[in-house]
């Protein structure tokens, strides 16, 4: 059977005669099918299968604890994503206040075993990083009136099925599957197959090179263990029989002689000195100057790993020929990925952050704002911010655009002078306090010259 025939009935056999989406003609919506739940055996429950084993969830959750170079990239990433974030909140004067007395008592108390808002952030990016989704619950109170509790829901048991054309959440307890309530389970992921609902571990790909490391290193090691990292030496020792000597007695004599030599060689070389007689040679075989290739194979190893793993070398420590100019570009990179991950973290918070408000019946709503991270070339950033800054003025100055749109153009919501007290009470802005653990109120500042700048734009409007 040729290739083109293997094909043929592969792809007959999984998408039978009904194909995985059909349009009607008569304008209804499309139906979506799901081949791999029929493919896999999940009919009988209308389950999906997310094209990859459960298990391999809980074997990178392993690698992040175990595996240095899986760890130290989590850890980057969290230490990067989680630098700071701030809360804006909208309502009224007196809605603000207790939104801000409301929401301090939620990230003090709704998070106890992660050490408040701040920590449990650092578990929402480690869980998207290692398991590909954000996966949590947020548990109102009894009597509907406020957040109890949010924690997280381990990734591996969520399981999910398609009904009514949408798919739904389940939790796998053991041999049943509870049906989640969408209201508070939340379940988002960083990527995902197309028409499939299953996040997709962002280090799975890294899985084959892990395994391929870890098979070479268990043979350096058996190598190391049987001849030394420098080498071995090869001893000859010659001995002749005695006149009337049996050979049994001889071999035996030579056996005691041998261990003698051996036992004094090996004592002497720890100080660095060998001592033998003339009828003892010594000859040293070097293996490390072999053992280049060798290199060359782990270091394209370990590139191929930390491709899978989605982080350069170069921010990992390691030293390929890297130029500087190179690793400001993968830094730059990186931030772009951890981006996508904030997104997840923001919108989950808010969530919860605007259910309780709701649930407090307090007319205010949030959203939530991550603090910039670390730049490497934080001069020229500041002085193109500054360049943009005298451009909105200078726009503003020649009025092609109204005092309160260049407000908001340099971050302001409008243009209501230097005093942070005359703020307009429907939008304030509060920052996380990490020292304190409980959001205060932000400043709004500006370098000295724009602030003089804005005066006179306050001034002339």
């Amino acid at each position: 059977m040729k290739v083109r025939d293997i094909t043929r009935y592969i792809m007959q056999s999984v998408f039978g005669s009904d194909p995985r989406v059909t349009l009607a003609l008569d304008g209804e919506r499309a139906e979506r099918g799901s081949f791999l739940a029929d493919l896999h055996g999940y009919t009988q429950l209308g389950g999906i299968y997310p094209g990859y084993q459960f298990e391999f969830i809980d074997i990178l959750s392993w690698l992040a604890i175990f595996n240095h170079d899986v760890s130290q990239v989590v850890k980057k990433i969290v230490s990067l994503g989680n630098v700071g974030h701030s809360l804006e909140i909208t309502g009224s004067e007196l809605a603000t206040q207790a939104a801000l007395n409301e929401l301090n008592l939620l990230a003090r108390e709704a998070f106890p075993n992660n050490a408040g808002a701040d920590g449990f952030i650092n578990q929402q990016f480690r869980q998207i990083i290692v398991k590909g989704a954000l996966c949590q619950e947020t548990v109102p109170s009894l009597g509907l009136n406020e957040v109890e509790e949010v924690y997280q829901v381990k990734t591996s048991t969520i399981r999910f099925k398609f009904e009514d054309n949408r798919y739904v959440p389940y939790q796998q307890a053991g041999l049943k599957q509870i049906k989640l309530n969408t209201e508070t389970f939340s379940y988002i992921p960083l990527f995902t197959e197309e028409d499939n609902p299953y996040a997709i571990p962002p280090f799975l790909s890294a899985l084959r090179m892990i395994m391929r490391q870890d098979k070479q290193w268990a043979g350096i090691d058996e190598f190391t263990a049987l001849w030394g990292i420098l080498g071995f030496t090869h001893m000859t020792v010659e001995l002749k029989p005695k006149l009337g000597e049996a050979e049994n007695e001889f071999r035996e004599r030579a056996r005691k002689e041998l261990e003698r030599y051996y036992e004094m060689y090996q004592k002497n070389m720890k100080r660095g000195l060998a001592i033998t007689g003339p009828n003892v040679t010594l000859e040293h075989k070097a293996i490390s100057k072999n053992a280049g290739q060798m290199k060359d194979v782990m270091e394209l190893t370990h590139q191929a790993l930390t491709s899978g793993l989605n982080m350069d070398p170069a921010l990992m420590g390691y030293a390929y020929s890297t130029t500087e100019t190179y690793a400001t570009v993968c830094y730059q990179t990186l931030l772009g990925e951890i981006a996508n991950i904030r997104r997840i973290v923001k919108r989950a918070n808010e969530h919860t952050y605007n259910l309780d408000l709701v649930l407090k019946r307090i007319p205010a709503t949030c959203s939530m704002s991550f603090d910039p991270a670390p730049s490497l070339n934080q001069k020229d950033e500041q002085e193109a911010k500054k360049i943009g800054q005298g451009m909105v003025i200078e726009r503003m100055d020649k009025k092609i655009i109204s005092p309160d749109e260049a407000a908001r153009e340099l971050g302001y919501e409008k243009a209501y002078g230097e005093s942070a007290e005359s703020a307009p009470a429907q939008f304030v802005k509060f920052r996380f306090d990490r020292s304190k653990g409980r959001y205060v109120f932000t400043r709004p500042s500006v370098n000295v010259e724009l602030a003089k700048k804005k005066t006179e734009m306050i001034t002339s409007g």
